[in-house]
């Protein structure tokens, strides 16, 4: 008879794991897509790039669009060179919007630009620090380009295509091929981190370019994260890999066991206790871990676009509440608030 109800009871316990509750609150951001989105580290403001309309940025609590922004100030919007990737400072100061050949700084309190400028190469990756004072390239040609926009200084990382060349054993391979993913920067821009297609991920320091950690992978890097105090680090590629790592020692804390359909990772993002990591991929799948083993507390599905069998979506960004609570942005460009509890 015990056996039998430990049986149930855990048959219960998949049952409800399998299945995702839906958003307590839904807000709709962009009305064809969404092409990138960035949400603020408290919840507070979202920046999103829609598609075939300026970028908007969000009061959150109150769902009001506060500013329009476009890849040239000043200007009428055009779908020649559109914004593709944002980014939010720490402290909801600045904002960061950038197209393949160019990025912007935003002031959050005026919408104002404070400043336009012309990339070194195509841009894949971009992160920025507290009040915008420094500025995270990730390059199509395979460099990672940190800039003090104040000082007007420029470092170029290199690691990942000197270690494509020794991985590969080809002194001669095109930097074209070895592209950057994903970038991080921590908050005071000390530290950098970086994904690439020569399979790894790079910790290094901003201020002297030296390698701090390099992990490789069994794929190309498709996403990498720092914890909001420095301590912890996230980075996937795309076979599957999804780690946790210590940043004091380097060593691994835990692997996320993914299915097919989450491979690739989209976003990712801990708690501010470091205990939870949400993670987003393109399947629409929103999804809690536990930091110290990896294992899966929570799912969700995210809103698709249209309402077809064919139709997904990918989690752009997702963050913690205060009230436990977690919002995320998606491509169907919906924002959406989901509750942790009871399920």
């Amino acid at each position: 008879m015990i056996k039998k109800l430990s049986i149930l009871l855990f048959s219960l316990f998949l049952i409800s794991c399998e299945q995702p509750t839906k958003p307590i609150h839904i807000w709709q951001h962009s009305s064809n897509g969404s092409a990138s989105a960035a949400i603020s580290h408290d919840g507070q403001f979202s920046v999103v790039a829609g598609f075939n309309e300026p970028t908007g940025y969000w009061n959150l609590n109150t769902n009001a669009r506060l500013f329009n922004w476009r890849s040239v100030p000043d200007s009428h919007f055009s779908d020649k060179d559109p914004i593709q990737l944002v980014a939010i400072s720490a402290e909801n100061k600045r904002v960061m919007t950038a197209s393949i050949n160019n990025f912007i700084i935003w002031d959050t309190a005026s919408g104002k630009s404070l400043g336009y400028y012309k990339a070194p190469s195509q841009i894949r990756a971009i992160a920025l620090s507290r009040m915008a004072r420094f500025v995270l390239l990730g390059l199509a040609d395979g460099r990672v380009v940190f800039m003090s926009l104040k000082q007007g200084k420029r470092l170029e990382f290199l690691g990942h295509r000197l270690h494509a060349q020794k991985i590969f054993k080809d002194p001669g391979l095109s930097p074209n091929w070895v592209g950057i993913n994903s970038v991080d920067l921590s908050p005071n821009g000390k530290y950098a981190i970086s994904g690439g297609d020569d399979h790894a991920a790079i910790v290094w320091d901003t201020q002297s370019g030296q390698q701090l950690y390099l992990w490789p992978h069994k794929n190309r890097v498709q996403f990498v994260r720092f914890s909001r105090d420095g301590a912890l680090a996230f980075t996937s590629s795309r076979q599957a890999e999804a780690y946790i790592w210590n940043l004091k020692t380097g060593k691994k804390v835990a692997s996320l066991k993914l299915k097919s359909r989450d491979w690739i990772i989209s976003s990712a993002r801990f708690s501010a206790d470091n205990t939870q990591l949400v993670t987003g991929s393109p399947g629409r799948d929103l999804k809690i871990w536990r930091v110290s083993d990896g294992t899966l507390l929570h799912k969700f599905k995210v809103k698709k676009r249209f309402k077809t069998k064919a139709s997904g979506a990918v989690v752009l960004d997702a963050v913690f509440l205060k009230n436990g609570h977690v919002i995320s942005e998606s491509s169907s460009g919906y924002a959406e608030e989901w509750t942790l509890k009871n399920n």
